[in-house]
Parts: structure tokens; sequence; C-alpha cells
């Protein structure tokens, strides 16, 4: 299977593209190339999965109406200077295989459950005479759309096209950056064992250190899921740039 574009920034969209290292079972509960020593260790009894529940105030020292950091105010500013640009929103297609079927249903769990937890994905902000303001939402986050494709007849192109539409979507969603989301997460299934998570963030909520740390918390989580174990503690510390 083709596999999306290589790591790095693609002019033409905008968007970074990873692919994962080398597969492992998924029915052990693990994502593409993740050894069982980068997990948090598992109870040595079955346990129902839970979420660790934090508080705003334990997940991050962003308290309401905090001003933006200097490199936040940069993107602010510049996005407002011009409100019909796409540089402003980043992200990537992580591409998951292996060699068993995939839980997409699992997986967009996993999904939800870290943009829960990630403060820098809770973040709001508004507009005010002096200058804008962040705080950090209680609202739950929503689970992302699962996109199958298994009945296309050449899935990978169908997932490429469907890549660029919410894109523009999400960028078209985004540069208000008022009172809004600033990130959009879909999973896509191209076969029972490959799936695409297309992961969009505004650049005022995630730098690239922050964003490259998302997918480990997330195969955590799935790790969890699968098999029935706690999950993992959710990093703590402000996120924003």
């Amino acid at each position: 299977m083709r596999t999306p574009p290589r790591a790095g920034r693609d002019d033409s969209s905008g968007i970074a593209s990873t692919s994962l290292p080398a597969a492992v079972p998924a029915t052990a509960g693990l994502l593409a190339g993740l050894a069982v020593g980068e997990t948090t260790p598992v109870a040595s009894s079955p346990a129902a999965y839970r979420s660790t529940a934090w508080s705003a105030r334990e997940r991050t020292n962003v308290v309401p109406g905090s001003v933006l950091s200097a490199a936040q105010l940069g993107v602010w500013n510049a996005q407002r200077l011009d409100p019909d640009s796409r540089s402003y929103l980043v992200g990537e297609v992580l591409e998951i295989s292996g060699p068993e079927p995939i839980d997409v249903a699992l997986l967009a769990e996993a999904v939800r459950a870290v943009t829960d937890e990630a403060e820098t994905l809770r973040l709001r902000f508004t507009d005010t005479p002096g200058g804008p303001r962040q705080s950090v939402t209680d609202e739950p986050a929503a689970p992302p759309a699962i996109v199958d494709l298994r009945a296309e007849r050449n899935p990978v192109a169908v997932a490429h096209a469907l890549v660029d539409a919410e894109r523009a979507r999400a960028s078209e969603a985004c540069r208000g950056m008022v009172d809004r989301p600033l990130h959009a997460y879909t999973v896509v299934r191209l076969t029972d064992r490959d799936v695409w998570i297309i992961q969009l963030y505004h650049h005022l909520i995630v730098d690239g250190y922050r964003r490259d740390a998302l997918p480990a918390h997330r195969r955590a989580h799935y790790t969890a899921l699968v098999t029935g174990t706690p999950a993992p503690r959710a990093p703590s510390g402000r996120s924003a740039t």
C-alpha cells in the first residue's frame, strides 16, 4: 500500500506527514512500532479501562484570562493580518499498519481521551480590549469522525483527497481563532489492517515538540483500551507555544 507523503513540510498542502515504524500485532494492544517497554506498565490482573481524572488546574498553569506567550502573540497577529492564510494550520497524517485488524472504535476513543487530557488542545481564546486572552475549557472532547474507505476501488487515492478536504475545512474553521476548538481529528480506515489518523492543529495551540509528543500518549491509551488496563497518566505542565 502506498504510504502518505514522507515526513516534512509540504508547502503545497501545509501538512507534515509521517509513517510509523515496523508494525507489531494489533491484537497485542500495540500500535505500529510501539515496544512494550515504551508503554506505561500494565497491572498484573485485568482492570476496567479508566482515564485519570484531573482538573484543569492540576493539568495546566494557564489560568482563565491568561495573556498569550510571545510566540502565540506572534501567530495571533500574523493570522489577523492575513485572515485567509492557511499557513498557520499544522498537522500530519499518521499511518498505522498491523498484521491483524485494527480496532478503529478503540483507536477513536484513544484519540478522544488524549484530546480530553491534553490541555494545549483545550485552550480557548477570546479577544478583549486589552488584547487576546486564553483559558482552558472543561468542555468534554468530542470523538473524532471515522471514515471507512474499504469499499472504495482506490482507498489510498480517496484518502489523499480526504486529507486535502479536511485541511481546507479545518483551516476555515480555525482561522477565526476565537471561542472555538483549534484542532481536528479524523480516523480513516483504508483496510482492516491499515488506518490513517488525520490530525490538524492551529499553530496558536501546538508547536512541533508538543505535536510530536501526542501520538505516543495516544498509543499508550490504545494499549490500555485493548488490554483492559489503567490509562496512562496525562503529561502535565503548560503546553502552549
